[in-house]
């Protein structure tokens, strides 16, 4: 019931004297819980949390107003506790479904409709595409914030199987390049567009390990991905 610095203080200090080695803080997609300038903060003009189970958003919001940074208290704790940190964040969770969309909306959606995910008939479904560069270097971009508040790591949680890439202008033009064919003719199960496919999230994969790599730190300590 208390709204202040103690809701992080009573989320991680019951692991202090267990066996768990990392404490995981963070959010869905760009929807953050700390202030920041790259994301959008999570449940900002919420007027309705159905779930309990995201209550967690609306109790940030008055330490937020307060000035506390909750995320850097989070780090701070697990260090306090001789435990590392990680970041998580799942990379699909951009906005929530009815009913809860109104409480976790992503604004770079909103302002890159034409990022999104789009099948092979053109239709385009509900996720961004990491095949283009945008999208990739918003999360780059929250990972530099979290790390520059002493995070040690960032997990990144591929959860309930949502697709990174489909069929986008990217995908079209490198399958073009690779296999002279319009990849629109062939089913995602084609071990080529997998292929294709995993070039781009290599490639996001690269950009955080190198993010990570330029974070400043205990010389000869890498940040964990």
């Amino acid at each position: 019931p208390q709204l202040g610095p103690e809701v992080i203080q009573k989320a991680l200090s019951p692991f202090s004297e267990s066996d768990w080695t990392v404490c995981c803080f963070g959010g869905l997609g760009d929807l953050v819980v700390y202030p920041g300038s790259c994301g959008t903060l999570c449940a900002e003009g919420a007027w309705d949390m159905p779930s309990p189970a995201y209550a967690f958003a609306t109790k940030l919001q008055e330490p937020l107003r307060q000035g506390w940074d909750p995320l850097r208290q989070a780090v701070d704790l697990a260090h306090a506790q001789g435990q590392d940190f990680w970041y998580y964040v799942r990379p699909q969770g951009w906005f929530l479904n009815w009913p809860w969309d109104q409480a976790c909306r992503s604004r770079f959606v909103g302002e890159h409709l034409d990022l999104r995910c789009v099948e092979a008939d053109g239709k385009p479904i509900a996720h961004l595409s990491f095949a283009y560069p945008a999208v990739r270097q918003q999360l780059t971009a929250i990972a530099e914030e979290v790390l520059a508040r002493g995070a040690d790591g960032f997990c990144i949680a591929l959860v309930r199987g949502y697709p990174l890439v489909r069929y986008e202008e990217p995908v079209r033009g490198r399958f073009r390049e690779l296999y002279g064919e319009d990849v629109r003719t062939v089913p995602d199960t084609d071990p080529r567009l997998r292929r294709v496919w995993r070039e781009f999230v290599e490639q996001w994969l690269r950009e955080l390990r190198a993010v990570l790599d330029r974070a400043p730190g205990v010389t000869g300590t890498r940040r964990k991905l």
